[in-house]
């Protein structure tokens, strides 16, 4: 091993991210929904489950959709999460 490697760990958009990977100033990307881009090697490190963690519900069907808190994480994530709780499903 190379006692000389550096490890340089930062946060970013994918997309920015993305233009890295491809123009070569990134040798690896840890990316929720990866785009397909010719020539990168793209690989499923894990599955989440989504959990609704709630103050008051103990059921879905007791959520009230007025106080209900919704993070926007991107297309892929709103995806899941209108598969996930159809009852709270928001476009």
């Amino acid at each position: 091993m190379d006692s000389n490697a550096i490890l340089d760990l930062e946060s970013d958009y994918s997309g920015e991210m993305m233009n890295q990977l491809s123009d070569g100033f990134l040798d690896i990307g840890v990316i929720y929904s990866p785009a397909k881009v010719q020539g990168l090697k793209i690989e499923q490190l894990l599955e989440e489950d989504l959990v609704m963690v709630s103050a008051h519900a103990r059921r879905l069907s007791e959520v009230d959709y007025d106080n209900y808190v919704l993070v926007k994480w991107g297309r892929a994530f709103m995806h899941m999460h209108n598969q996930a709780f159809t009852d709270l499903t928001i476009h």
